[in-house]
């Protein structure tokens, strides 16, 4: 079972875009409260995003009452993200009987972890949140939290939740690291398998996508880094973006300290870096620690958001 947490950055905006305090906007009130009542009320109501046409229902809600940390302003737990509407059979694979019939006034639910960090005098907070392969629960944290602070009147202002990678960071494990693994993804094919295969490609005849693999555990040659290296501009800024439009994204792993960070990164604003912390987490009956998770995503956001406070003036 691997794990992976995705870290992001939250910010509060008014409506002229401009950067509020995280324990001080609209004022005087403190986010951090805010945040502990709205985790509190989809515990006790679950938030629902109904299925418009050809789409099912959607839900969030959490497993149990969050663990508040109110000296260190730390909140984490679990959410339990839901989907409903489609009709199936839940099968014992050993012998092939049906143990349930699923219908669509079920819901399937997966459980995941999730951490708050809200730092005093900073107008940006911390979130990790636990990520399955092709499956996360960003869209629609940010579809229920803007929900909610609209219903208590906070009509002026928009909660945002950005992808989260620091170029420090990123710098370091492609300087130190081992790079154990690229994929890329480009948004064109060539004409015929001959000109793929020659030299002289020429990649922007047909609409498609070419997906190359290439992978070795001892690290593959500095010429890899390099080439990784060259498509991504503004790498000492927050954050990282591939330069090359012909490029769909490119997924890398690297290795350092002991540490494996598999990064998804696409030629658009926003970055996408999941973390594979699977080697660092501690299993109890097939689960992960609640211990080890809250200690990882501390370190994460350490790492990589670099929250430090601001000049409150």
């Amino acid at each position: 079972m691997k794990i992976y947490l995705a870290t992001f950055s939250l910010k509060i905006l008014n409506r002229g875009k401009d950067l509020q305090l995280i324990d001080r906007f609209n004022g005087a009130d403190d986010f951090f409260d805010i945040l502990n009542r709205f985790l509190m009320e989809i515990f006790q109501n679950r938030f629902e995003i109904p299925g418009a046409e050809n789409e099912v229902p959607l839900y969030l809600t959490l497993e149990a009452p969050p663990t508040v940390d109110v000296e260190n302003r730390e909140i984490y737990g679990y959410f339990k993200s839901g989907i409903s509407g489609d009709n199936f059979e839940v099968v014992e694979l050993e012998n092939n009987q049906t143990v349930m019939d699923v219908t669509d006034r079920h819901a399937t639910f997966r459980k995941m972890f999730f951490y708050f960090k809200l730092p005093h005098l900073s107008n940006r907070a911390g979130v990790v949140l636990e990520k399955r392969a092709k499956f996360g629960i960003k869209g629609l944290l940010d579809r229920a939290i803007n929900n909610y602070i609209q219903r208590l009147g906070y009509a002026d202002y928009r909660i945002v939740l950005d992808n989260a990678l620091h170029g420090r960071i990123f710098n370091e494990f492609m300087e130190h690291g081992r790079l154990t693994k690229v994929e890329i993804v480009k948004r064109f094919l060539p004409p015929t398998l001959e000109q793929w295969y020659a030299d002289n490609q020429t990649p922007r005849e047909v609409k498609g996508t070419i997906r190359t693999v290439m992978t070795s555990k001892a690290g593959l040659p500095d010429a890899f880094k390099s080439f990784i290296g060259q498509r991504y501009r503004n790498p000492d800024n927050f954050m990282v973006e591939v330069a090359d439009n012909d490029i769909g994204h490119i997924e890398f792993e690297l290795k350092l300290r002991g540490k494996t960070k598999k990064f998804y990164l696409a030629n658009q604003d926003k970055a996408q870096p999941d973390i594979d912390v699977t080697a660092q987490i501690q299993f109890e009956n097939g689960r992960p620690t609640t211990e080890s998770m809250l200690l990882q995503s501390q370190e994460l956001l350490d790492e990589i958001l670099n929250l430090r406070p601001i000049d409150a003036g």
